[in-house]
């Protein structure tokens, strides 16, 4: 009796020494196979947030462009400007030449 109980738990012992030796590598691929999908998923956010400040720097580019554009339109209407008042600055100084030469 005490042999059979001997083997029994001996069996059990190696069956358990086995199986654990076998569920080793199972395990490692497991936990290999958990961690890269880990990477591959944060490399696809990665991609996906790149990719939108990617949009976000392009749609910052193109309002960039338009405020350029806008501000040489007005340079160029203050270049007409001071123009102008330079030359009604002239005509008002001959003018007021011509009225003291009167006086």
């Amino acid at each position: 009796m005490f042999e059979m109980i001997t083997l029994v738990i001996g069996s059990g012992v190696t069956g358990s020494f086995v199986t654990a030796l076998l569920n080793k590598g199972r395990n490692k691929a497991e936990t290999q196979n958990i961690i890269g999908q880990a990477y591959g998923d944060l490399i696809d956010e990665l991609r996906q947030s790149i990719s939108f400040q990617g949009e976000q720097i392009k749609a910052l580019q193109d309002r960039e462009i338009q405020y350029l554009k806008i501000i040489n339109g007005h340079q160029e209407v203050e270049r007409d400007l001071r123009a102008q008042i330079r030359s009604l600055e002239t005509k008002l100084a001959k003018r007021i030449n011509k009225l003291e030469e009167q006086s």
